[in-house]
């Protein structure tokens, strides 16, 4: 006599070759959505990384214009530089100096005379 097993209401359902593509097709997309989207992807790890780059130019940007600040105040504790800088950066001049001022012509004025 042979003993029968029960039979598997599933069997014919899912077999082993459409498990195995169940689960390839699962991971698949489970990899779609790590490297696309989500705050780990690549999309997202691209974005940062320009980010920092751009905040780190920026950074370099300010320091050297900080320099460019310290030079200038350690020089304005120099009497010539001091004034060399009112002179041209505010118009000033000394007691008894007399200023003139060239004023550009534009091209239309300069045409017709």
């Amino acid at each position: 006599m042979q003993v029968s097993r029960p039979r598997n209401p599933f069997r014919g359902f899912m077999s082993r070759d459409r498990v195995g593509r169940t689960v390839a097709v699962a991971i698949g997309l489970w990899l779609l959505w790590v490297l696309l989207a989500g705050d780990t992807s690549l999309v997202q790890l691209w974005k940062l990384k320009h980010e920092n780059a751009d905040i780190r130019r920026r950074i370099s940007e300010m320091e050297s214009h900080l320099e460019d600040l310290d030079t200038q105040a350690a020089n304005l504790a120099d009497a010539e530089y001091l004034e060399k800088f009112a002179r041209e950066k505010y118009g000033m001049i000394r007691d008894g100096e007399t200023s003139y001022r060239l004023v550009p012509v534009s091209e239309d004025q300069a045409t017709s005379d």
